[in-house]
This record gives C-alpha cells, structure tokens and sequence, in this order.
C-alpha cells in the first residue's frame, strides 16, 4: 500500500510540473517561460540575451520555437510559427524602437528585397508608433505564422496582423542574420538548449 501511494504521489507532482508553466531563464531580473502558446500551439525558449547599446542595457531578447533550434539560418528560413519577445529593460520611445529595428534590418537585407516588402514595413511602423513609448517592464511580441503573417502585439494587445511569409523571415533577420543588431545577443538566442 505504501509503494501505491508513493507512485501515485510521483505521478501527481510530475502532472503537476508539468502541467505548470516553468521558469527556463532569468536574464537581468527578466523571467523568461520556457514553453509558450503561440496560436495554440506549444513553443519553447530557444534562448535569450541583453541588447545593449554603448552600455546602456536596452531590452531581453528571447527566441520562441516548437522544436529547439541551434542554426539561425534554420530558423530564419523556417515554415514553423516562431516568437520573439523584446522585454524592455527601459523606457524609450516606440519611434526609437521602429528606427533600430530598420537600420538592422537594411545591414541585413537588399534594397530590392525591402522595396518589394515596403507595404508591410509601412505597418509595421504604425503598429510600433501607435503606441507612443514603451515602458521598463513592457513587452513587444512578434509571432511569425507562415500563411498568416507577423502578429504585432504590445504589452499583450494585438497592434496589426501583416501578412506574408517575407516580411517575417526578413524580420527574424534582424536578430539572427548575417549582421545581427548584436553578435552576442544571436548567440544567445540561438543556445538551443
């Protein structure tokens, strides 16, 4: 009788660890989840790091994917749903934000390919300015479905859902491309552990 309860006390905690969500990562006083929900679906941490910038620590960078990843090439090129999450570290404005993320992007991709995704970058920039500023502690999420597009959500609001494939795998660029907005901040992201 006592081993009876001792393999039902094992399986109740192991259903209840796993039924909860676990903290996977602390980066700079940021809790990072190890598995999310994107669209349904279960994604885990594949990893995270700071974004710094002369110094001055800017956001926790975190890379969602259903299946851990260590080639960021893979991901970027992927036809899987991913996330990345900006966890702010400090208050800037929105306008700012959009600007980095530009001035990445254009080290990252050609002239023909960004005219070509013009359109969606002019949404992006309204979803991003549309809030103003962000604040220490707030959260800028994008979630790359192919055949839905980029959601833009903001503090946990949708701002816009941009369609195409395109948009979405030039994005991830920023992060994990050739010339990424920070080397180390890539490497982090694509611990893959």
């Amino acid at each position: 009788m006592r081993k009876i309860s001792s393999v039902l006390a094992g399986a109740c905690l192991t259903l209840f660890l796993a039924s909860s969500p676990a903290l996977a990562l602390d980066v700079e006083g940021v809790r990072l989840l190890d598995t999310v929900r994107v669209s349904g679906q279960p994604m885990f941490l594949n990893g995270a790091g700071v974004r710094s910038k002369f110094f001055i620590k800017v956001y926790v960078g975190a890379l969602y994917l259903s299946e851990r990843a260590s080639s960021a090439e893979a991901v970027v090129n992927s036809r899987k749903a991913r996330r990345i999450e900006l966890h702010m570290l400090r208050d800037m404005q929105a306008s700012a934000v959009h600007e980095a993320m530009m001035k990445a992007l254009k080290d990252n991709v050609s002239p023909p390919e960004l005219a070509r995704i013009s359109p969606q970058l002019e949404r992006l920039k309204q979803a991003m300015n549309s809030i103003g500023g962000v604040r220490e502690g707030d959260v800028i999420q994008f979630d790359f479905l192919p055949g839905v597009g980029t959601v833009v959500r903001i503090g946990g609001d949708v701002r816009d859902t941009i369609e195409g494939d395109d948009l979405a795998r030039d994005l991830l660029k920023i992060w994990l491309g050739p010339e990424p907005v920070q080397e180390d901040l890539k490497s982090a992201m694509m611990r893959g552990s």
